[in-house]
């Protein structure tokens, strides 16, 4: 239980994290330089696809666990243990949730393994303002505790980076020295690059390997009910020994965990807003995008989804407006 406490603290500020950094990368503006304008051009279906379609879903399944959680908060034991198969496949259901998103996420970061070779061009003809920025993140990494390395580059980001200071400090701001931010055009261009390649890219593959523990609980979970509502127990000790366990278990730190799930609904206008800078999908992209990736089975994700949950709120996001 404590795995999944950190595990979705740590999917929050991953996905504040890549708000942050397609609002590094698209709110500025940077007319005069040329490379920067097809750079954001060329990775627009990604960002779009996280905008419109990632972003809704993650928020939406993430915050869905609280209807699994519930069944140890607000049932005492003797009904939850009434209930224990419906419980069985509650858990199943937010497994399979899980599987789409991991699913999802994988193939977007795969889309975006091109975005350090078209960041390229404009890093190389930028040559003295990445430097720059190379040089003051040393500087401040010997002068000043950095917690996350997540979050530097959106310290160069006018606006920004008093927004991305607390992630990089991690609260302790009395040993934390700011660098400067971005004031030309041309370093603007340099750092919304950085923001997106460094931050956003890795924000994404670390969200995988989260998504891949909340999984895994809800599948050990799943087993556990499961074998738990058979009559011969293949443990020692008596059955209902083992279910009150469980429940005690789980419900002692429901509470703090639910917490992590109301923690993100409360930030997603401000995750939206970060967002919102991404250009609109005027072709639908994103909906094709959702409804094509597959599963390593095979099995189209959206597919997974629909077995998965009747939930009119999270499958409604199949179809972005």
């Amino acid at each position: 239980m404590h795995d999944l406490d950190v595990d979705l603290e740590k999917l929050s500020t991953y996905l504040r994290g890549i708000c942050m950094a397609l609002r590094a990368c698209y709110k500025t503006s940077t007319p005069w330089v040329k490379l920067y304008t097809q750079f954001k051009q060329d990775i627009h279906q990604e960002a779009v696809v996280f905008k419109d379609g990632l972003l809704p879903l993650s928020v939406l399944i993430l915050c869905y666990f609280r209807k699994f959680l519930e069944n140890y908060i607000e049932k005492d034991f003797s009904l939850w243990k009434s209930t224990l198969v419906n419980i069985r496949k509650r858990a199943l259901e937010c497994e399979q949730l899980c599987e789409c998103l991991v699913g999802w996420y994988t193939h977007i970061a795969k889309d975006m393994e091109k975005w350090p070779r078209l960041g390229t061009e404009l890093l190389e003809a930028l040559y003295l303002d990445e430097r720059k920025f190379e040089k003051e993140s040393r500087v401040m990494r010997i002068r000043s505790k950095v917690v996350d390395e997540l979050f530097v580059p959106l310290l160069f980001v006018p606006n920004l980076n008093t927004m991305a200071a607390p992630f990089v400090h991690g609260g302790s701001d009395k040993d934390f020295i700011a660098p400067p931010v971005a004031e030309t055009e041309e370093e603007i261009a340099v750092v919304g690059v950085m923001a997106m390649k460094d931050t956003m890219i890795s924000a994404v593959q670390r969200t995988i390997e989260r998504m891949t523990s909340v999984t895994k609980f809800f599948e050990v979970t799943g087993n556990i009910l499961e074998e738990m509502t058979i009559t011969k127990p293949k443990q020692d000790g008596t059955l209902e020994d083992r279910q009150r366990r469980h429940y005690e278990a789980i419900g002692s730190q429901a509470f703090r965990i639910q917490t992590r799930c109301d923690n993100l609904a409360a930030i997603n206008s401000l995750l939206k807003a970060d967002a919102q800078y991404v250009p609109v999908d005027k072709e639908k992209y994103v909906e094709t995008w959702l409804n094509e990736k597959t599963l390593e089975s095979e099995k189209q994700i959206a597919d997974h989804l629909y077995d998965a949950t009747e939930d009119i709120e999270i499958l409604e996001c199949l179809e972005p407006p």
